[in-house]
């Protein structure tokens, strides 16, 4: 699934504001405390985030571990939601093990109705 979201995601265009909007979000998600303003206790470093028109990646590294959380209440308030993450493991040249994560995040469907 997630090769089908990334080809899927080559081709799409870049769609302002939700493009900067949803990396802005994800960005917060990454770094804070999930319902909280305060800084992770596991510190994780984005080295690549970017949205499309419906799409978008973000991956972590983490010299502590993957990055894992619980997206419910990150999906009902963006309407964003999480694909199935890949997790691997690099050896940096001093033998440190970092933790990299691979998560697509998708735009759900809007879905206001109004009456």
């Amino acid at each position: 699934m997630t090769k089908e979201l990334l080809a899927a995601m080559v081709k799409e265009p870049r769609e302002e504001p939700w493009a900067s909007s949803s990396e802005n979000a994800i960005r917060a998600l990454v770094e804070l405390e999930p319902g909280r303003r305060t800084p992770r206790g596991i510190a994780y470093t984005i080295r690549a985030l970017e949205c499309r028109q419906s799409i978008c990646f973000v991956e972590t590294a983490s010299d502590m571990e993957s990055f894992d959380i619980e997206f419910l209440y990150f999906e009902r308030t963006n309407r964003l939601k999480a694909g199935y993450a890949l997790f691997s493991t690099e050896t940096r040249q001093d033998g440190t093990r970092v933790h990299v994560t691979l998560l697509p995040v998708v735009r759900t469907a809007r879905t206001t109705i109004e009456r």
